[in-house]
């Protein structure tokens, strides 16, 4: 219940920053050269049949350069999108950057630390171990069936006792 009380916190944190940042960060200003051309004078203008080069086409001075922008509001979907990448780059370069540096020694340790074989003395101290293990737990196994077995009869003769009695 407390984890799920601070995500709404957070959601309703981040979703507010979000909106507030789309409210003044929304709009994208988009810089162009724009032409503008004097169509009054057709004295300057060239044959339209044949391709010309922006000079030509706008003979002498009938032609002005402008630089200027366009101004265009983006949507939600778009603003939050630039702004994941924003901020996930910066991430990207930081955790990026950390693994560059920690896979070396990732491999060197586990280099270091990997397994190696044993000497033959030991493999046959460890096999012996094991086997003698092993035959206590077999002769363990076999006696715990004996008693079972042997259970298992005294509860059937006690059964035909009390079944004998009863006739």
């Amino acid at each position: 219940m407390v984890a799920a009380c601070y995500t709404a916190i957070v959601l309703v944190i981040a979703g507010g920053l979000m909106g507030v940042g789309y409210q003044f960060l929304s709009d994208t200003a988009i810089p162009l050269s724009a032409v503008q051309v004097d169509v009054g004078n057709a004295a300057a203008w060239s044959d339209p049949t044949t391709p010309v080069a922006a000079q030509q086409a706008c003979g002498e001075g009938s032609c002005s350069f402008v630089d200027t922008e366009l101004v265009l509001q983006v949507s939600f979907v778009v603003f939050v999108g630039a702004l994941i990448s924003f901020v996930g780059w910066f991430l990207f370069s930081l955790y990026g950057g950390i693994g560059i540096v920690a896979i070396p020694f990732d491999n060197i340790i586990a280099f270091t630390q990997r397994p190696r074989a044993l000497p033959t003395s030991t493999r046959v101290e460890m096999k012996q171990s094991m086997q003698k293990e092993a035959k206590e737990l077999v002769s363990m196994g076999s006696d715990l069936g004996r008693e079972i077995v042997e259970e298992q009869v005294n509860v059937r003769g006690r059964a035909a006792r009390v079944e004998a009695e009863q006739d």
